[in-house]
């Protein structure tokens, strides 16, 4: 028989699982362009303030003809034809957030798995460094890992022991959230995280249903994507829905009737959400993203019967050693 402690390891795995959403091509190809339009060859100086302004302006992007004459004196035969300047590399971009003082700059790989995280596109809303987002990374690490160990101490725990470990889960958030807005600045930023991290639940099933949409020659535009994003994520906050990848469910599973819950849910975040949908999508792709729904509950419904056994068997299972 299984230790208990390795048991309730296995339901938190199957309930806080976090899907690592990769950037779509069509993404990354539009930041290659972008970056691709970045000076190489001119030294950026830009202020705290001109960015918190919003008033910054990039140098020449290299290659345009004001770039190919950039400092170069002109001469009778044409322009182009002096002495070509020294190449100065680009400056640093400041940093503008509150990082520990002995943080270490990030590695290639670290900066590589920042990019590709789930939390790339806003680290590029909040104007982050390489540095900065790194770091910035590390604290939401710092908050599931916490949050996850402590969801696992509950699941084993009596009465009393639950509602403490539940105070302590409200304070590490409430802790996490200071962090995080002691590391942004400004007030206006840290909201900006909070709206983007309440949805990212479905910001991760959009992520899953558009490999789905595609095998049926239906593609989104990004615009639409985020749109379909906030469009679910209304429609949970309508049906009180909680996100059944998380700790939260743990304790739904382990005190309620999670299968009944999930069900009622599931219907009225549907009903929602298709009133919803017509707003930008047409009638063909509405179709496609509720039957890839469906799809999805199907892995739900598989993961929440197999944590329901997991803790069947954890009830009705001997102590260690017996």
């Amino acid at each position: 028989m299984k230790p208990a402690a390795t048991i309730s390891l296995v339901i938190v795995a199957v309930l806080t699982t976090v899907v690592i959403q990769e950037l779509r091509i069509k993404d990354l190809k539009k930041e290659i362009v972008r970056l691709g339009k970045l000076p190489t060859n001119q030294p950026v100086s830009i202020t705290p303030e001109e960015i918190l302004a919003g008033e910054t302006k990039l140098p020449t992007p290299p290659g345009s003809p004001a770039a190919s004459n950039a400092g170069i004196p002109a001469t009778d035969e044409g322009p182009g034809t002096g002495s070509k300047p020294e190449v100065t590399p680009p400056a640093e971009l400041p940093g503008l957030r509150k990082l520990p003082e002995d943080y270490p700059k990030p590695s290639e790989d670290e900066i590589k798995q920042a990019a590709l995280g789930p939390y790339s596109a806003l680290h590029y809303d909040l104007g982050l460094n390489n540095q900065e987002r790194v770091y910035f990374d590390d604290l939401l690490r710092v908050r599931q890992s916490k949050q996850q160990e402590l969801a696992q101490a509950w699941i084993t725990a009596d009465d009393e022991g639950r509602e403490e470990i539940e105070t302590q889960m409200e304070t590490q958030l409430t802790g996490s959230d200071e962090a995080i807005r002691t590391f942004l600045r400004r007030d206006e930023d840290f909201e900006l995280f909070a709206a983007y991290h309440a949805m990212q639940p479905e910001r991760m099933t959009v992520a899953q249903l558009v490999p789905l949409m595609d095998q049926q020659g239906v593609s989104l535009e990004l615009e639409d994507e985020k749109k379909l994003v906030a469009a679910m994520h209304e429609a949970r906050m309508e049906a009180d829905g909680i996100d059944w990848n998380s700790a939260e469910a743990l304790q739904a599973v382990v005190t309620g009737d999670a299968r009944k819950r999930f069900e009622q849910e599931w219907s009225s975040r549907s009903e929602a959400l298709r009133s919803k949908l017509p707003e930008f999508l047409d009638e063909k792709t509405i179709e496609v993203v509720m039957a890839g729904r469906e799809q999805l509950k199907a892995n739900l419904d598989e993961s929440l019967e197999s944590a329901i056994e997991m803790i069947n068997g954890l009830e009705d299972s001997p102590e260690d050693g017996e």
